[in-house]
């Protein structure tokens, strides 16, 4: 018997927009109309057939809303298919997009931990500002409200965080036996957390300001370097400030979306994703992040294995050249060696030997400045 053909099979095509965390500012109801998600999605559409080369589908009043727009994306996707068929095509809703299309494409990032330390600018906050810290809190500024890095004690929204949770409430999984045994430990990692908790929300505050996004590329051009170290902190921030001024709508949840746009397979399930591989830690040289590592050793023990991130491209532009899509595509590749060269320079500020030598180098600049390691 033939397969039975049905004139509603668009309706079962999944397209409901991926909704990203809306951590800063949630859009008004009121902008959310049918009229203004149709007109975003279709203009949208025009973008991404312009970059392609493609004629979109002129099915677009066929159907009432909101089918309409998943008969024209089930369209679309076949006509994507035949010109990137290693990319996929969603929708994403978001603080700044209604429903606007995207392609994804999976991509395999070196292995690394990006976890960028809070530690180094507890230690400068202590001091008086100077355009090295100011220069440094709009890069913190960036990672954290541009891109969107996780921070590590965001109620648990992330695999750090969930950590630093797991660490302060163990002490609840506890016989009664290992209650006493472990008493001392128990006190000294709840004592810890509750320490280290603090001094976060100090820092979040420091530099979850708009001014230090006004004033990145001011910062970026007073800058003058005065040692070899300086030279390394503005060759950083020009890098992020150029993705701020190239990218500002995109950022790290984007790389996250095929973990909940796609089902996983059997070999997905045990493959370490890259939103437990970036994020703002503490210190990279605590218990907390000890205890990530053993973590990731053991499952690495297990068979686990670093799982790919989405490259993706916003289309609320057209590309005209493809050299312009390439760098869109390869916004999180940039992103992520950014990440890697900023935490080499900033960790160096949590070394007592180093900072030695650098309250040295720099004590003709700021007489007051001690940059000695702290307790």
């Amino acid at each position: 018997m033939p397969p039975r053909i049905t004139a509603d099979a668009f309706l079962r095509v999944r397209f409901s927009p991926i909704v990203l965390e809306e951590r800063t500012r949630k859009s008004d109801d009121e902008k959310r109309t049918p009229e203004a998600i149709q007109a975003e999605f279709f203009q949208s559409l025009n973008h991404l057939a312009t970059t392609y080369g493609f004629t979109p589908t002129s099915e677009t009043n066929t159907l009432p809303y909101p089918l309409n727009i998943g008969h024209v994306l089930m369209i679309t996707r076949q006509q994507l298919q035949r010109l990137q068929p290693d990319a996929r095509l969603i929708i994403i809703k978001d603080e700044t997009h209604l429903a606007t299309l995207v392609t994804v494409k999976d991509k395999e990032a070196e292995w690394g931990l990006y976890y960028i330390p809070v530690r180094p600018l507890h230690y400068l906050m202590k001091y008086r500002s100077n355009p090295r810290t100011e220069l440094i809190c709009s890069i913190y500024a960036y990672l954290y409200q541009v891109t969107k890095i996780p921070y590590c004690n965001d109620d648990g929204c992330s695999y750090v965080s969930s950590e630093y949770d797991y660490i302060r409430e163990r002490e609840q999984e506890w016989s009664e036996e290992e209650l006493i045994e472990n008493e001392m430990e128990k006190d000294e990692g709840a004592k810890y957390i509750k320490e280290v908790n603090g001094h976060l929300l100090k820092c979040l505050k420091r530099f979850n300001q708009k001014k230090h996004l006004r004033q990145f590329a001011h910062l970026c051009e007073a800058f003058t370097p005065i040692c070899e170290e300086d030279h390394t902190l503005l060759q950083v921030a020009r890098r992020f400030l150029e993705l701020y001024e190239t990218f500002p709508n995109h950022n790290f949840e984007l790389a996250q979306v095929y973990n909940y746009d796609q089902d996983l397979g059997d070999d997905e399930e045990y493959q370490i994703t890259i939103d437990r591989r970036v994020s703002f830690i503490w210190a990279d040289n605590d218990l907390i992040y000890q205890h990530i590592i053993e973590n990731f050793d053991a499952e690495f023990s297990a068979g686990s294995i670093e799982g790919p991130y989405a490259c993706t491209v916003i289309y609320d532009k057209s590309y005209p050249t493809k050299d312009e899509l390439l760098n869109s595509e390869m916004f999180m590749s940039h992103l992520l060696s950014s990440i890697a060269e900023f935490i080499t320079y900033i960790s160096k500020l949590d070394d007592a030997e180093y900072n030695q030598r650098l309250s040295t180098i720099l004590s003709t600049e700021d007489s007051t400045a001690d940059l000695s390691a702290h307790d």
